[in-house]
């Protein structure tokens, strides 16, 4: 039986996703917005920071852009909201209550 050996493209996606899954193990904590530079991504970071403003937290909001570490915290649609290691709400921009609510459920 021949086995079936991956082409270099296969490898470096595997190497790249096994780096983004070791990532997201080092950096659960925080508040993260994973996106691809559209309108609706640069909404959702936006609105995320001005409830951290408004909830009074010194905290600062990772934009997650690798299309690799995306999709190692599973998610298909962007823009996605991640707290604390934790998808919380993907596809589209939560209303900015939504996300105050989001925030305080996990803290």
């Amino acid at each position: 039986m021949e086995r079936h050996t991956k082409c270099p493209a296969e490898r470096n996606a595997s190497a790249a996703l096994r780096e983004a899954e070791d990532f997201i193990a080092e950096h659960r904590n925080g508040v993260k917005v994973l996106g691809t530079d559209t309108a609706l991504c640069a909404a959702l970071k936006e609105a995320v920071d001005e409830v951290l403003v408004q909830l009074s937290s010194a905290e600062r909001t990772e934009y997650i852009g690798d299309v690799y570490k995306i999709a190692a915290y599973g998610v298909m649609h962007t823009p996605a909201l991640v707290i604390d290691g934790q998808v919380v709400c993907t596809g589209r921009v939560p209303s900015k209550n939504e996300i105050a609510s989001f925030i305080k459920k996990r803290r």
